[in-house]
């Protein structure tokens, strides 16, 4: 089995408790021979095969003690291993314990659980002497005390010669009180400050929860260990497991090297390249720039257009304008392609009639000055 195999130890014998049913629990009373034979019998009949059990001390055995101490306390388990006889009703000499120390505000809060050595004392070498794995010797109370729970806060009544309810944060003791009488759930829940109350062997219609449904699944065991130091076993496995993991960080702090190693060197190698080639992009840069500006420049030339030959136009010009007339003004009008002539004229008919035979010639206005007939006229080069 994957889960250890529980066994609760009373005054007068231990209960072996059946994985999956608890109606299959068997007592076993001190006297019924060794306890390891009749815990190989309960495997074998109920087919299962166990290695490693969870102890527990019934309520009835146990004491409680809620305590404070002042935050000077040097060493804290020193002083209360000093202060066992006086904090408990039981023999130094003989006593199973383990405490819990929370530190708070203005001291430090003490939860101590103990237990006379007999019976529960010699069960833990039994089973280590057959072979068994011991995980640990708790409170009766822990083995209610499983992950399902984790996140709220609950109760656990335990009825006994005293009925005791237990106060819970999650997997952690809060608080313990007894009971007078059977508790009402009502009270309890105000008490407690929760309704998720649970109830060994709840009465019909009661509010309370049946606490079956967490002792059948696999405790916590985090806390109130109270097995004796001589006793408690290696757990080899969580020593491989850190072993893997100290191996598991090595490579991955070395593969981590390896790889920053390798972009680093390869980051070297790419500033060497682009420090190489900078150069050569610096002059592609200037090439561009220098081909942007010639061919702006030859698209400007293009957009200019093939220039007019005034040199022949006025030559030919002077050839057709009549003696009586001479010019003022030339004005070329590129969007047009035309240009503009203006001057003196004694007689404008025979300076129009000319200038036709030079191309497509437009009188654009005439005045008189001088005497003589001011004119604008426009030719056509197209």
């Amino acid at each position: 089995m994957k889960d250890a195999l529980k066994i609760i130890i009373k005054k007068d014998g231990a209960t072996i408790c059946h994985p999956l049913d608890s109606e299959l629990d068997r007592f076993i009373y001190h006297q019924d021979g060794p306890f390891v034979d009749r815990l190989a019998e309960f495997c074998s009949e109920n087919g299962l095969s166990v290695s490693s059990v969870a102890l527990f001390i019934s309520e009835d055995q146990l004491f409680v003690k809620f305590f404070q101490l002042p935050l000077q306390t040097h060493d804290i388990k020193e002083a209360i291993n000093f202060q066992l006889g006086m904090l408990t009703p039981f023999s130094e000499d003989t006593i199973l314990h383990s405490c819990k120390i929370v530190r708070q505000k203005d001291c430090y809060r003490v939860i101590i659980f103990a237990a006379r050595w007999e019976p529960a004392g010699s069960y833990p070498a039994e089973l280590i002497d057959s072979g068994y794995k011991i995980l640990g010797l708790y409170p009766e109370n822990q083995r209610y005390v499983t992950r399902f729970n984790r996140k709220q806060k609950w109760a656990l009544v335990v009825p006994g010669r005293f009925t005791k309810t237990y106060m819970f944060d999650g997997t952690g003791l809060e608080d313990r009180f007894l009971n007078e009488k059977e508790p009402d759930f009502s009270e309890l829940a105000t008490i407690c400050g929760t309704e998720t109350i649970y109830h060994p062997t709840p009465s019909a219609g009661s509010c309370f929860l049946d606490s079956s449904q967490l002792y059948l699944k696999k405790p916590v065991l985090k806390e109130f260990n109270m097995l004796p130091a001589s006793q408690r076993q290696p757990d080899y496995s969580k020593r491989m497991i850190m072993f893997l993991v100290i191996i598991n960080l090595v490579t991955l702090l070395t593969v981590a090297g390896i790889t920053q190693f390798r972009l680093n060197a390869r980051e070297i190698r790419v500033d060497q390249e682009i420090n190489r080639i900078m150069p050569w992009v610096k002059e592609v840069k200037e090439l561009g720039s220098r081909n942007e500006r010639l061919q702006d420049y030859i698209e400007k030339i293009e957009g200019i257009g093939p220039s007019p030959d005034i040199i022949t136009f006025l030559t030919e010009l002077t050839a057709k304008l009549p003696e009586s007339s001479y010019l003022d003004q030339v004005r070329m009008d590129k969007k047009k392609n035309a240009i503009h002539i203006q001057g003196y004229t004694e007689d404008i008919s025979d300076l129009t009639s000319k200038l036709k035979e030079m191309g497509e010639a437009k009188l654009k206005s005439t005045s008189r000055r001088r005497n003589k007939t001011y004119f604008n006229v426009e030719i056509s080069l197209s």
